[in-house]
């Protein structure tokens, strides 16, 4: 209540004649305020310009356009009649309009320049339609036709969620350690797996399993000519994107703004008003979410300015024709305009929400005036070299002693003291473990994270980087041993029945039996046979022999014959090999097909004849090659392959590989991702902010400006153009990643911090001392926000793993690195939702764990840090 006396004194003591000299401020605010928005904003997107065009490498695209268009031109005959100097001089006139049309006779930076210019207007002309590849639209129409859907879906979503959490977080903060509120708490975590994976599991659930909802797919938003009858189909294949959306934010919503009311309801004035005996009602409506008001429009309307970004992968994911797809498919037809036309849009929208933001502030904030250079407290501020207040003199340019002289020993003790433990609250690990041993989930997470990290360990010995990369790449042909598409074997113990799985056998390896018989002098047979027991009630996939024949010229001749456990003999074959066409799939063999049916595995080689109930017949089963060789030293090795219906511990993709490479590989990968992104972007981030705030002037301003050109780009667009015009290599990904997330918002928080910290009481009694800039930095500033970096950090863990996911589903990462991500591209390009799920499931449910496990961690470790968010 002490504050807020003071507020409304200094309000009531303000003279009628100062309100001139106050619109005075406002003015001069604004229009600096304005001016320095508009010059982030020109830099911004110059910027984005130039990571679109790549200093040129679109150019090299264009060229290449334009000579296979003049190629073509010129197999058409269209000029064969005229001379051939008319002709020559016709195409180098039409190629010239060519490349004028697409800029390319103008230098670089002025092409840049001119492209700025129009962007700012937001004259872009032309983009050829990215859903039908054939209408040329202007860019501003395709995105005043395409934003509408991304606000209609993400924006409802995230307007839901965000007045939903807030109402529940308020009713539970008032509930404090109740049942609601632990499950919160347990339920926060399952929120850090972003939208597009929480979709993946939904389709499966509801579209594949259920069969409620519609699976994804293509729908004509835009040509729906009539509205009225296309609501409700609209809406259908709206139900699982929305509820991917809403289920990805909730529980993280509702957990932060449930810690940021808790905060707030342990204020003195909060007290004071229960001590009053004031209504609940009203201590949260004034003194809860009252001062609160300022922070949720910001973060209201800066989640609803990004939206946007996290709609890319969903909108892929359910064929939205919203804003994010259209920027995916411009980008990857290299279509500039487009590029920046989307680009443009929110940049004016993040500049301008930065804007009603600060006056926002003002009108909702008793405490906060608009003053000359921006904005301040409304206390009233001691003069300058009174007692108890600092100077203002320059961090570092000499030792301040106002504060420091008056320190008593018994003070300067207590300093020294309140530092030994601090320092030793992040020097010994015990007091740690010991408050995480507390906490069930915390545990859980650290025994998850180390298995992780266990299991990546092994894999990066047991399964080198180039062998793994080698394994990957190789060709289907050198897969010809595993079955295509086929879950992992383990899927046998939620069977009744068994599945069967593989069998391979090999006559050069000594498998089966095998015989040599001489008929005449130039003619050979060899005979090998396969035998094997079968007793399995599922057919095999398919039946593949492969045959190394060794001859000269004279091809060698196989037959094959199988016989089945009652006796019975089927003729399969009887043809030539030769080295490089020396293999015969059963399910190829047409001629077989016509013999005895459409499946000839299950029509005659393993049925039993009842066709109520056709299933093989149980017994031992024999494959007889005689392969018969017409030269002297030529032979025949053969190898038999029955494909099962399961295949080892991952199961096996459309190229026939072992899905456990890119599994196991996945886990160092993301982990290495994860880990190396979220450390260091959480510490350059604290040390600029720490930098900026302590030395303040030319050097504070210059690391926010840089952040607020930073925060016009969006990151995972800039990401997305980085990878497909430039490299996909995804170190070279984490890099941008981490660049642009540096000088994000977390410098802006950081350093509002810092600035508080500046002006403690043992900094004081530092710089007293004559201690250096960088020591105060790193030594008295750096330490004391680590309560609040140690989580943040492990939180934004599974952030960067959910972004090399996403980069990997968007078809954008490393091609020669097998990932989680790439699992799950490669499953829902080929069709994974045929019933094939394993394919998503098991890099799905990889990184959920992953995801889960930094979260659990994360979360309980913001409660040990912050005493006030415990439960005693």
């Amino acid at each position: 209540m002490t504050d807020i006396t003071q507020f409304d004194e200094a309000r009531e003591q303000t003279p009628a004649t100062g309100r001139s000299g106050t619109v005075l401020r406002v003015a001069k605010f604004a229009l600096l305020k304005i001016l320095s928005l508009l010059l982030a904003l020109a830099i911004g997107l110059y910027l984005a310009i130039l990571v679109a065009n790549l200093g040129g490498f679109i150019d090299n695209i264009y060229k290449g356009i334009v000579l296979d268009s003049m190629r073509g031109i010129a197999l058409s005959g269209e000029f064969k009649d005229i001379p051939a100097e008319q002709r020559e001089a016709a195409l180098a006139g039409i190629q010239w309009q060519m490349e004028d049309g697409y800029g390319l006779h103008e230098p670089f930076l002025l092409r840049t320049l001119v492209l700025f210019s129009h962007s700012i207007v937001f004259d872009l002309g032309e983009a050829r339609y990215a859903y039908d590849f054939v209408t040329q639209k202007e860019v501003k129409t395709l995105v005043a036709e395409t934003l509408p859907y991304t606000l209609l879906l993400t924006g409802s979503a995230n307007v839901l969620v965000f007045v939903t959490s807030v109402l529940l977080a308020l009713g539970i903060s008032r509930k404090y350690g109740g049942f609601l509120d632990r499950l919160v708490i347990a339920l926060s975590p399952l929120s850090s797996a972003p939208s597009w994976i929480i979709g993946i599991v939904l389709i499966i659930v509801f579209a594949a399993g259920l069969h409620i909802l519609p699976f994804p797919r293509q729908v004509d938003i835009l040509q729906a000519s009539n509205w009225v009858a296309y609501v409700p189909y609209l809406l259908e294949y709206m139900a699982l994107p929305f509820a991917a959306i809403f289920l990805g934010a909730f529980f993280q919503s509702v957990y932060a703004w449930r810690t940021y009311f808790l905060i707030y309801s342990d204020e003195e004035y909060v007290e004071m008003a229960k001590a009053k005996g004031l209504p609940s009602h009203r201590i949260e409506r004034i003194h809860i979410l009252k001062p609160a008001l300022p922070y949720l429009v910001a973060s209201f309307a800066l989640t609803m300015i990004g939206l946007w970004q996290g709609s890319i992968a969903l909108e892929t994911l359910f064929y939205w024709q919203g804003i994010g797809s259209l920027f995916v498919q411009a980008t990857r037809r290299f279509d500039v305009q487009l590029i920046v036309g989307i680009m443009v849009v929110f940049a004016y929208l993040l500049a301008l929400t930065a804007l009603l933001l600060d006056v926002i502030y003002a009108m909702l904030d008793p405490r906060v005036r608009v003053e000359g250079q921006g904005f301040g407290l409304r206390t009233r501020r001691k003069k300058r070299g009174q007692a108890g207040v600092p100077g203002r003199d320059r961090p570092g340019s000499g030792p301040r002693k106002t504060r420091a002289a008056q320190l008593s020993p018994a003070e300067r003790n207590a300093l020294r003291k309140e530092r030994r433990v601090f320092h030793r609250m992040f020097t010994s690990v015990k007091p740690i473990l010991q408050e995480i041993a507390r906490y069930p989930s915390a545990i859980a997470g650290v025994v998850i994270i180390i298995i992780l990290a266990g299991v990546s360990i092994y894999t990066v010995f047991a399964i080198p980087y180039d062998e793994a990369i080698a394994a990957w790449r190789r060709e289907e042909k050198e897969f010809i041993e595993n079955p295509r598409i086929v879950p992992p074997e383990w899927v046998n113990l939620f069977r009744r029945d068994d599945l069967p799985a593989t069998l391979v056998m090999d006559s050069e390896a000594g498998d089966g039996a095998r015989s040599v018989e001489t008929i005449s002098s130039d003619m050979t047979r060899i005979t090998t046979t396969f035998s094997f027991e079968y007793d399995y009630k599922a057919f095999p996939r398919d039946l593949a022999l492969f045959f190394e024949p060794v001859y000269v010229e004279k091809l060698p001749l196989v037959t094959a014959t199988w016989t089945r456990p009652d006796g019975r003999s089927i003729a399969i074959f009887q043809q030539s090999f030769t080295h490089s066409d020396n293999s015969y799939y059963l399910s190829q063999d047409k001629s077989l097909a016509r013999k005895l049916g459409d499946e000839p595995l299950e029509d005659g080689l393993f049925d039993d004849g009842d066709l109520d109930d056709l299933s093989p017949i149980p017994g031992v089963y024999e494959l007889r090659l005689d392969c018969y060789v017409f030269e002297p030293g030529s032979t025949v090795e053969a190898e038999m392959a029955l494909y099962g219906r399961v295949h080892g511990l991952a199961g096996t993709d459309h190229q026939r590989r072992d899905l456990t490479v890119a599994l196991l590989w996945g886990m160092p990968v993301a982990l290495a991702f994860g880990a190396l992104g979220a450390a260091l972007t959480s510490l350059l981030s604290m040390l600029i902010a720490a930098v900026g705030a302590w030395y303040g002037g030319w050097v504070d301003n210059l690391v926010q400006r840089v952040t607020d050109i930073n925060m016009i780009l969006p990151t995972l667009p800039v990401v997305i153009m980085v990878s497909i015009l430039y490299t996909r290599s995804i170190w070279a990904i984490l890099g941008v990643v981490a660049l642009l997330n540096i000088f994000g918002s977390s410098v802006k928080n950081f350093r509002a911090a810092f600035l508080q910290m500046r002006e403690a009481p043992y900094v004081e009694a530092a710089r007293s001392y004559g201690v250096g800039n960088w020591r105060i930095i790193t030594r008295y500033l750096a330490p004391r926000i680590l309560p609040a970096l140690i989580p943040q950090l492990v939180i934004m863990v599974p952030g960067y793993v959910f972004y090399e996911a996403t980069l990997a589903y968007l078809g954008l990462s490393d091609p020669a690195l097998p990932t989680w991500g790439k699992v799950i591209y490669d499953a829902l390009t080929i069709g994974a939702y045929q019933g094939n799920y394993y394919w998503l499931l098991e890099p799905v449910g990889l990184l959920l764990l992953a995801g889960l496990a930094f979260a659990m961690l994360g979360f309980a470790l913001d409660r040990i840090f912050n005493p006030r968010l415990r439960m005693e």
